[in-house]
């Protein structure tokens, strides 16, 4: 697992051809996963690993209360360019470690690990601080596009920065959430997605 100033200084060097990871097929997926399996979500709304902000638009989307939008990231790269192609007063950019969350108790409705939980280094102390900055009913949710395997197989590619930067079975990482303290409602593995689901209570 690589250090927090690893991780910074590799997703800051990726971070002008980060949008180009995420293709129009993908988008379409991830619009289809909140339409079918995640409209129930409100804000305040905590975008966790936010990285050039791929998902305020679905975000907007479904917060009809015009409550806060936090994009949360470790690069300071990533949150300028998802600044430049997004900015209402709505949205607030933060950079920060998830490890040390400098955010309000019992704040936010909805936090969303997006394609984010394998680079975390602690990720009980992640957890933590989730539930920390949770209201008590809010949904926590982290969401892949392929299955744990897949996904530590493309790390394992992408560059030594990343290289062992892995994530459990979704059964094994709800098991970790439930011991920080969740109730987990849904978890799923498939090829093209990894779901859980979990409350604060």
């Amino acid at each position: 697992m690589c250090s927090a100033n690893t991780a910074r200084k590799f997703f800051n060097e990726h971070s002008q051809t980060w949008d180009e990871e995420i293709n129009a097929s993908q988008v379409k997926q991830i619009k289809n996963i909140f339409s079918k399996k995640l409209s129930f979500i409100k804000g305040p709304f905590l975008d966790l690993g936010s990285g050039t902000g791929v998902l305020i638009p679905i975000l907007r989307k479904y917060n009809a209360q015009n409550s806060v939008i936090v994009e949360l990231d470790i690069a300071l790269k990533m949150l300028q360019r998802a600044r430049a192609k997004h900015n209402s007063r709505q949205l607030n950019y933060i950079l920060a470690d998830a490890h040390n969350l400098p955010l309000l108790d019992n704040f936010f409705s909805t936090v969303i690990c997006f394609q984010v939980y394998p680079h975390f280094d602690d990720k009980y102390k992640a957890a933590q601080e989730i539930f920390k900055v949770m209201k008590n009913g809010g949904k926590l949710i982290i969401l892949h596009l392929m299955s744990h395997k897949a996904l530590n197989e493309m790390h394992q590619k992408a560059g030594r920065e990343v290289a062992e930067d892995r994530i459990y079975a979704a059964p094994k990482l709800a098991q970790l959430l439930a011991s920080a303290g969740f109730k987990i409602q849904h978890v799923e593995e498939k090829e093209d997605i990894y779901l859980i689901i979990a409350d604060k209570e």
